[in-house]
C-alpha cells in the first residue's frame, strides 16, 4: 500500500510516495522455518522504496530509494527512468524519454539513492505520460524476486 501526500505550492508541487514495508510471517515446519529454504536469504533482492517527485522551474525532478531487500549483496546495475505516452503515436516507441542512473552494489539491508530530472518540454506537458522506474532492467543482478523492480506512476497526476 502507497501513502500519498501533495502539496501545491503557487504552481508547484512536491508529492512523497512512502511504501509501508509488510512483514512476512514464515511458520514453522517441524521446527525449522521456512525462510531457511527460501532464497531471499542468500540473493539480493532490488526494489524501489521511497520516491519523492516534484516540479518546479520548468523541471520534473525524481529520487528514489533503491533498496536490497534479500539477504545477499548485490551487483552493479543500473535504474532506468522511463517515460511512457499513454498516448498512441503511429510509427513512435512507447518510451518517449529515459535516462538512466548507475548503481553500486548493495548490502543486504542497504539502499542507494537516485536522481532524474526531466525539462517539461521532454515530458510532451499536454499528454499524461507514465513514468516508470526499473531496477535491473539488464538481469545483470540475480535476484530471488523479480516482479518488485518497478514502480509506475502517471504524471501529471
Amino acid at each position: 500500500m502507497e501513502k500519498s501526500k501533495l502539496e501545491d505550492i503557487g504552481g508547484f508541487y512536491t508529492r512523497k510516495v512512502v511504501l509501508k514495508k509488510v512483514k512476512v510471517d514464515f511458520p514453522q515446519i517441524a521446527g525449522i522455518h521456512k525462510r531457511f529454504f527460501w532464497p531471499c536469504v542468500f540473493l539480493p533482492d532490488l526494489c524501489v522504496g521511497d520516491y519523492e517527485d516534484s516540479y518546479e522551474n520548468q523541471k520534473y525532478k525524481i529520487t528514489a530509494q533503491i533498496k536490497n531487500i534479500g539477504g545477499g549483496t548485490s551487483n552493479e546495475t543500473f535504474v532506468y527512468c522511463n517515460v511512457i505516452s499513454e498516448v498512441e503515436h503511429p510509427g513512435m516507441n512507447e518510451i518517449r524519454y529515459q535516462e538512466v542512473d548507475y548503481l553500486n552494489a548493495i548490502p543486504p539491508g542497504g539502499e542507494q539513492t537516485v536522481n532524474f530530472e526531466f525539462e517539461l518540454v521532454k515530458l510532451h506537458a499536454r499528454e499524461v505520460s507514465i513514468i516508470e522506474l526499473l531496477v535491473d532492467p539488464k538481469n545483470f543482478v540475480r535476484e530471488c524476486r523479480e516482479l518488485n523492480n518497478t514502480a509506475r506512476w502517471s504524471w501529471p497526476s
